[in-house]
Order: structure tokens, then sequence, then C-alpha cells
């Protein structure tokens, strides 16, 4: 059998690829942010939108929602973007009259300290490290006559 993504692959990601990620949560790390003009479709003009590339997964374009999403806890200069943990995930929406599945931001996260991801991204997190033992006491009263 042959799945619809395999037949008509694109250079997006669709929500096929978040689907068939572990648990239908598909996250990577942002890389880069760029502007690409998007073909005219259905009788509307071609138009330029942001395309959120992946460290390990096909480019997102992101739309209105999603921007918003990543800008509320990133801010709306997507050059500090780079480098953010991100969660995508599919949910039922809908475009004009028919509902359909999208790609929705689940999480946005910087990484700690700039590397591993935060634990409630599903991904294992840095293990804690114990603090240094406490320096030995220099208590000098002790029983030792001089």
């Amino acid at each position: 059998m042959v799945t619809r993504a395999e037949a008509f692959p694109t250079r997006f990601l669709q929500s096929a690829n978040v689907k068939a990620a572990p648990g239908g949560r598909l996250v990577d790390t942002i890389e880069t942010v760029e502007m690409e003009e998007m073909p005219a479709r259905d009788g509307r003009p071609a138009q330029s939108k942001p395309v959120v590339y992946l460290q390990h997964n096909k480019p997102f374009i992101v739309n209105i929602t999603n921007f918003n999403a990543i800008a509320d806890v990133l801010g709306d200069e997507t050059d500090a973007w780079t480098g953010a943990k991100i969660a995508l995930v599919v949910k039922r929406v809908t475009m004009g009259r028919d509902l359909v599945d999208g790609i929705r931001v689940d999480k946005v996260a910087r990484s700690r300290n700039g590397y591993g991801a935060p634990s409630d991204f599903g991904a294992p997190a840095m293990p804690k490290q114990e603090p240094p033992p406490a320096p030995p006491s220099d208590d000098l009263n002790d029983d030792i006559p001089f």
C-alpha cells in the first residue's frame, strides 16, 4: 500500500509527516526562518510566507496562527527563533468550508544552555547534577591543647 504522502511527496512538512511522528507529535529544533515566495494557487496570487527550517525534518510553512504561537514565546523577530525547540501536532481546523487536518504549534521553548530539550517535549531532559559537597568545616575549637 502507498500513502498519499508517499504517492505525492512534497518539499514542505505536511500533517501526514507530523501524524507519523512518535505519539503524533513532532519535536525538532529551528535552524532558521526564511521568507519564500509561494506560487499562485486556487485563484489567489503568489505571496511570500515565512518558512521554518528544522534540524531533522522538512521545512514548515508558517501561517499566522502558528507564527503567533511561536512569537508569543520567542518574540516577533524570527532571527531570535534559531535554536529553539518546537513541538508540532495535528489538529482539525477549518479551511474555507472544510474541516481539514492542520499542523499546529503545541509547544515552543528555548533550549537550556543551548543543548537538550526541556522534559515536557517528550525528549529526555539533561540529568540534574548534584551540587558539590560542602567544604570541610574550619572548626578549630577542638580539645587539643597547645
